[in-house]
């Protein structure tokens, strides 16, 4: 009995939706009771498999039927139970949740259910692992740039608020080595000039400059209607006018975290900003304007609606504080506030950079992650791990971000000095000492993080990074494997690795890289890497074509000593031609002197200045033709695109091993099994040939093709030439 009344209970937990609106649960169409009542035990025995089963057979009977309110309340109930469950969540199908969350998301906006509405769009906006691979690229021309002042063409600088004890800078060394340095001025109480003693140490040129034009922190609205009504212009001037005279660029963010306060009308706050920024503009126009909201507004708010308009806004910023420990009880309110265990910073970033990220340079005019909380215990591992991401995670997924300021204070509850903890600030050092895409000098930095797939060009090494977060998991872990064999990387965000190409053989490679967070959830991401021949990596299948295997490595060092023309690199098991062929000898010889061909024919009383034959005008063919490397055919004919045979081929190799001053071979000559078949001019130079050894291989510059057979008249590929004329390089 007592289960019975359990079930009835759970059943008409399921029914108080149904009278929503003017329509009565009757309106429900036929049928739909037996599904109902499926789900509902479902339910109460508490089988996942079968409230999913259940819940799907239930919202498959209602998607037969036109939309109504009675029908969207008992699809809610079924996308709510999933969504406050964790169901999908918890079993790493953070797809599935997201879909969930849209559905409840539009059963919540028919119903009416505005705070369902907020708490759905802050859970969906912190359940997308955002999965992703970058690479560091030097190649910087699709980096955002938009060109407001201060701004680096590329990187991020970075810096700390200035923290002081009276007159004593306590982080001025640290903030000597970087690229911003950031200070408070109240609008209502004090000007910038006020503390013209202290920012002058930092007006060097090498900093930017950020100042925070503060409004009354517990009521900014009136310091807004101070500003609006002109009661402040005098210090509001005066504050200008020392901005205005500073070398250094200086970024002037109005009345920052505007969005916290729920009873501060945007309207009054927009036109107290514009009043500033109008001063400015005609008062100090070298400031650059920052609107800066706090990343997460006041339940229900948009920070949006605070946006003063492109005209007077050079630069976004926000506010990012970590705060990882949750709020007991109230996880909708974790969510939207990041806290707990949706304390991420890339999580907590994105609002504003899709919101505004597309026009205006992003900056992050403060942030930390408290170690030290009066109010709570706090882990600083945590706060550490924060911490590491904000400076070496943050810039990577959003190249938006041009300027990160961290409070380098304590407020008044909350500790966030980086000298106060060990653990924190190493974190700190580690991350910026390692991230080479933040700035070190205000020019920019070199390289900058691209996502894998939007990498463009050969590069030497791989330099990989990666990023993703599930809120439900137990811990992400990355791993790259290479061929099917693991890489070092590292263990944490944004777990680095580093491909170089001289460790790999040329041709294609597979690149996987392995997401897992302990709890379900895994994403794999596939990728194809090339390794060319002038021994530089490239993403993906390439154009250029591959020779042999035998012959790869050996091509390779010919690319890579400029013994082969990128002409020459295709086409590799096709016949050379007599023309190639002297351009490849000449380019041996000017390698091996380190002389122009012509300087050096002038040296020895020779000429290539005429026109030896009539279907040819190549100069490589007449520098061979002077040097006695080849001949022509009679009656000034060359024939440049006939082939070569073999033994012409040893020919005209030794006789330019003669030319580079070799007289005689140094190694041991080869006997061939097929001699007999030689042309009685070929003998001696196939014996001389098959005689000269590559002093770093080893291996003859031309030896026999199997069956101890030199195969006299067989053709001469092209990428036989091109191994022949490494070994004849090396030779010497």
């Amino acid at each position: 009995m007592k289960k019975k009344v359990r079930f009835i209970a759970a059943l008409l937990s399921i029914m108080f939706l149904l009278s929503v609106g003017s329509v009565c649960s009757a309106a429900l169409p036929n049928g739909y009771w037996p599904y109902l009542q499926s789900y509902a035990a479902a339910k109460e025995e508490g089988d996942i498999s079968e409230i999913l089963r259940t819940g799907d057979a239930l919202l498959d009977f209602l998607s037969a039927y036109p939309i109504d309110n009675d029908i969207a309340g008992l699809s809610y109930n079924v996308y709510y139970d999933r969504y406050i469950r964790h169901i999908y969540e918890e079993s790493g199908d953070y797809a599935a949740a997201l879909e969930n969350l849209t559905k409840l998301r539009a059963m919540a906006e028919r119903l009416g259910f505005a705070d369902m509405v907020t708490t759905v769009d802050s859970r969906i906006a912190k359940l997308d692992p955002m999965t992703e691979v970058y690479a560091l690229t030097g190649n910087t021309a699709q980096y955002p740039y938009y060109g407001a002042p201060g701004e680096p063409r590329t990187g991020t600088v970075y810096g700390r608020v200035i923290n002081i004890d009276g007159t004593q800078i306590n982080n001025g060394i640290a903030l000597d080595g970087e690229t911003i340095v950031s200070f408070y001025v109240e609008v209502e109480k004090e000007s910038a000039a006020d503390y013209a003693w202290l920012i002058d140490r930092f007006d060097d040129g090498r900093h930017m400059i950020h100042i925070g034009f503060n409004f009354n922190e517990t009521d900014p609205a009136s310091t807004a209607n101070a500003v609006v009504s002109g009661a402040l212009d005098a210090r509001i001037s005066a504050t200008l006018s020392y901005a205005a005279s500073l070398k250094s660029q200086v970024l002037l963010r109005i009345g920052g975290e505007m969005n916290l306060f729920e009873t501060f009308d945007p309207g009054l706050y927009k036109n107290a900003y514009v009043h500033i920024a109008q001063m400015a503009r005609r008062e100090a126009p070298n400031v650059a304007l920052v609107f800066s909201p706090n990343y997460a507004s006041f339940w229900g708010g948009h920070m949006a609606d605070y946006y003063p308009g492109d005209e007077y806004v050079d630069w976004v910023g926000m506010s990012l504080y970590m705060n990882t420990q949750a709020q007991s009880g109230d996880e909708a309110q974790d969510a939207f506030f990041g806290r707990g265990r949706f304390c991420d910073c890339v999580l907590s970033a994105k609002e504003v950079v899709e919101t505004f990220g597309g026009k205006k340079p992003i900056i992050v005019t403060e942030c930390g992650a408290a170690y030290g909380n009066r109010n709570s215990a706090v882990s600083p591992a945590r706060s550490a791990e924060q911490v590491s991401k904000l400076y070496s995670v943050l810039n990577m997924v959003y190249p938006q971000i041009k300027a990160i300021i961290y409070f380098d204070t304590d407020s008044g509850v909350c500790q966030y000095t980086l000298a106060g903890n060990s653990t924190v600030q190493s974190a700190y050092s580690r991350a910026i000492s390692r991230n080479v895409s933040l700035a070190r000098s205000l020019s920019g930095s070199e390289k900058v993080y691209t996502k894998l797939t939007a990498l463009t060009g050969p590069v030497e090494k791989l330099e990989l990074a990666a990023y993703s977060c599930t809120v439900y998991g137990s811990g992400m872990t990355v791993r790259y494997y290479l061929d099917g064999a693991e890489m070092t990387a590292d263990g944490t965000p944004p777990y680095y690795c580093t491909i170089s190409a001289d460790r790999l053989s040329f041709g294609g490679h597979t690149l996987k890289v392995v997401f897992s967070d302990g709890a379900g959830y895994r994403a794999e991401r596939d990728y194809t890497l090339t390794r060319l021949l002038d021994g530089k990596l490239t993403l993906g299948g390439t154009a250029e074509e591959q020779p042999a295997a035998w012959a790869a490595e050996e091509i390779a060092a010919a690319v890579g000593l400029g013994l082969l023309p990128e002409k020459f690199r295709s086409s590799y098991e096709t016949n050379i031609t007599r023309a190639d062929f002297c351009e490849l000898v000449v380019t041996l010889i000017e390698a091996r002197t380190g002389r122009k061909i012509d300087a050096l024919l002038q040296e020895r009383g020779l000429s290539a200045a005429g026109r030896p034959f009539s279907d040819t005008s190549s100069a490589s063919v007449s520098a061979a033709y002077v040097l006695g490397i080849v001949n022509g055919r009679g009656n000034g004919i060359f024939d440049p695109a006939a082939e070569i045979s073999r033994q012409e081929a040893a020919k005209m190799l030794a006789v330019t091993a003669g030319v580079l001053g070799m007289n005689s071979p140094n190694g041991t000559s080869m006997t061939f099994a097929d001699s007999g078949e030689f042309a009685q001019w070929a003998g001696e130079y196939i014996d001389f040939i098959s005689g000269v050894r590559d002093n770093q291989s080893g291996k003859a510059v031309m030896g026999g093709v199997g069956d101890n057979r030199f195969s006299c008249t067989g053709k001469y590929t092209r990428q036989q030439a091109y191994v022949t004329m490494l070994r004849l390089f090396r030779a010497f």
